[in-house]
């Protein structure tokens, strides 16, 4: 099925992003910028926090299980070396999830409650599709936060990864 494949293949780029994302984070900013950074390590870890929060809530509503989060914000600003380490945990998860996931399931319409409360119904490939949506949006935002510190930012295009991954660089 196209839309399978589809799904597996932007899931893996999703993760692949994400590792160079932190490697920028974690490297910090450019010498020459590092005394001005004004707080935006703190706000970028923030926003990376948020999305894994995110990730682990429709974790939870793809295998339907209850989540412990109220809020998709971390209280303090996470560790980002833990975080990228928790990150890489579950961005293993969903590629496995999809790679394992039958033609027939992707379909199911799954009930579920956000944060909010509100009740909310989606299909498992909607789902999945949202986690990648949702990362890439605030990756474009975590991105800027980046260049506005002086950090090193990687190349986050999905035509990059798919070059590199025509040419056997990526896994």
């Amino acid at each position: 099925m196209q839309s399978m494949s589809s799904l597996s293949k932007l899931m893996r780029y999703s993760r692949w992003a994400c590792d160079r994302l932190y490697g920028a984070v974690l490297q910090g900013p450019k010498p020459t910028h590092a005394a001005s950074g004004g707080g935006a390590h703190e706000k970028i870890l923030d926003a990376l926090g948020h999305i894994f929060i995110v990730d682990q809530i429709w974790k939870s509503h793809l295998i339907g299980v209850a989540h412990e989060f109220s809020k998709r914000r971390f209280e303090q600003t996470p560790d980002g070396t833990q975080l990228k380490i928790d990150q890489s945990a579950v961005n293993d998860w969903f590629v496995d999830y999809v790679d394992g996931l039958a033609d027939d399931r992707c379909n199911d319409p799954i009930e579920f409650k956000f944060v909010s409360g509100t009740v909310g119904n989606m299909t498992r490939s909607d789902m999945l599709f949202h986690v990648i949506n949702h990362r890439t949006y605030h990756w474009g935002s975590v991105t800027e936060m980046m260049r506005q510190a002086g950090y090193q930012r990687p190349s986050l295009d999905l035509c990059v990864y798919l070059t590199e991954s025509l040419s056997g660089a990526t896994p």
